[in-house]
């Protein structure tokens, strides 16, 4: 969690500056998954059956899509409201699915439900925030929350499907094959989304020292 905070305030800061389009920042993380192709000489890479190749397909492309959301979310609401948010409800759709896929195989017990239930109250209550503005206050709250829920469940189908590419490959060939997944999001957005190409071409991304 602390590494995922300092992770979130560099997205802050790169949001609000450098990187101002969550759009580009997320065809930047996912093309960038092609650094794990240094790996294949090493690992022992192969390519799986279809069914896990378009597991882990789906796993990396709704993660890509996940953290355009986030960046989105980011970017107009403070880190210390959304990310919470996010943790808090990232486990309810989790189990959500794992059961959906298990064909309700997955249970839990009271206490563990009751914890379910506490951890969707507290990102519910940490959304809002005080305003002069009643009206304003539940306007602002509630799109927080759309934007957690939504981040929250791509985070969760790609962690529940990449738990399943782990269960029927090694792990740095399911790692390989889920980046695999990101870089073809990345090629959707890049084809797809105009104004990606154009923020790309227009000018050469630059960082100062500090940054």
């Amino acid at each position: 969690y602390f590494i995922l905070a300092v992770i979130y305030l560099f997205d802050k800061y790169l949001l609000k500056g450098s990187i101002p389009n969550p759009k580009v920042f997320s065809f930047y993380v996912g093309a960038l998954g092609c650094l794990s192709f240094i790996l294949i000489p090493f690992v022992g890479f192969y390519v799986p059956g279809i069914k896990q190749v378009i597991l882990s397909l789906l796993a990396g492309g709704s993660f890509i899509y996940g953290l355009l959301w986030f960046y989105k979310g980011l970017r107009l609401f403070e880190a210390s409201r959304i990310a919470p948010a996010i943790g808090g409800l990232s486990p309810l759709f989790s189990f959500g699915l794992i059961y959906l896929f298990s064909s309700g195989q997955a249970t839990l017990s009271f206490s563990q439900s009751l914890a379910f239930i506490l951890l969707v109250c507290g990102s519910v209550f940490i959304t809002f925030k005080k305003d002069k503005k009643p009206h304003s206050l539940f306007l602002k709250s509630g799109r927080v929350f759309k934007f957690s829920a939504l981040v929250a469940f791509l985070f969760s189908l790609s962690f529940v499907l990449t738990k399943y590419v782990y269960l029927g490959q090694p792990f740095w060939n399911g790692f390989i094959w889920t980046r695999i997944g990101g870089i073809l999001a990345a090629v959707v957005f890049f084809l797809f989304v105009p104004e990606i190409k154009r923020e790309i071409f227009k000018k050469k991304v630059s960082f100062k020292k500090k940054t």
